[in-house]
Order: C-alpha cells, then sequence, then structure tokens
C-alpha cells in the first residue's frame, strides 16, 4: 500500500473541509501500473488465505452520506478492517458475502449502518437477517429487483428496478 499512499500524496489535492480527492488516478483514469502493485501487495498480505479476504473494499462518500461496500470480505478480513483503526461508519452497508453468514459483531457496530443491502434471495441469508433483525437494522435485497441508490450528500434514495425476465 505503500506505492498507493505515495500516489495520493503525490496526485491528491485537499478541497475544503479536509476532502481528498483523488479521482484523477483512482476513479475516472485507471492507471493499471499502480492496481498492478496493489494487487501484489494483497497477494503478499493474503498469501495462503482464502481468496474472499483479497476482496476490494469501497468507502463512498459524498457530503455527509457514507456507504460501506464489504464485497466478499471474511471473518479474518473484517477483523483486519476493525483492527485497521479506520474510521468505517457508514449509512449504508453493502453486507459482505451475500449474507451467507453473520459478520464480525463489533465491525458491524462500529459501522453503525442505517441500512443493509443483501445482494441475494433473503432466503439465503438467514444469519445475516437475524444479526440486522437483532440490531434492528433494516435491511434491502436483490433477490425480485435491482437497487439504485442515489444522494445528494445528505439524503439517501433507494429506488427498486424491475428487471426484465
Amino acid at each position: 500500500m505503500k506505492m498507493l499512499e505515495e500516489r495520493i500524496r503525490k496526485d491528491g489535492i485537499v478541497r475544503e473541509g479536509n476532502v481528498l480527492k483523488v479521482d484523477s488516478f483512482i476513479n475516472h483514469q485507471m492507471d493499471i501500473p499502480l492496481f498492478r502493485e496493489m494487487a501484489k501487495e494483497w497477494k503478499r498480505l493474503f498469501a495462503g488465505k482464502t481468496i474472499n479476504n483479497r476482496s476490494l473494499l469501497a468507502l463512498v462518500t459524498l457530503g455527509d452520506a457514507r456507504m460501506l461496500m464489504l464485497a466478499d470480505l471474511e471473518s479474518m478480513g473484517q477483523q483486519a478492517l476493525l483492527d485497521s483503526g479506520d474510521d468505517v461508519h457508514a449509512d449504508i452497508l453493502k453486507y459482505p458475502h451475500h449474507g451467507h453468514a453473520a459478520m464480525n459483531q463489533a465491525l458491524l457496530t462500529t459501522i453503525a449502518p442505517k441500512l443493509a443491502i443483501i445482494t441475494a434471495k433473503t432466503t439465503r441469508a438467514p444469519y445475516a437477517l437475524a444479526q440486522l433483525d437483532a440490531m434492528a437494522i433494516p435491511a434491502a435485497h436483490t433477490d425480485e429487483c435491482g437497487l439504485l441508490l442515489q444522494t445528494d450528500g445528505q439524503v439517501w434514495i433507494l429506488q427498486n428496478l424491475m428487471m426484465e425476465e
């Protein structure tokens, strides 16, 4: 991750409110050599461990609105994220691994989402749904339709997208 840190220091722009702008080399223009070096580092960090713990995580922030997407991150990776001390609180959580298992309770408590999204049928996510229900966190799922999320930086709008058969 040293290469990414150096790139952020070199090309990142700090805007008003201490917002770090990195879209010139991460979001819109893909820097393939940078991504290759990042992949090599992830491979080294997770060598011999389950591949799902190499998932690419994304914390999307716009204004005060935050969404954390945990991909297929499993328990070891979740604990590493919690141990990192990074600020991972988010309004919306894309629940890891399609909700097939309950996630790290301490991490879920730290994230403190107002909504969780599970990308699977509810029948395939009983542990996730039980965990969310116990914490009074509502869940949206994608088994009957896609979901479109929009925000103005303050308010989230969740829209169901009906899919063609």
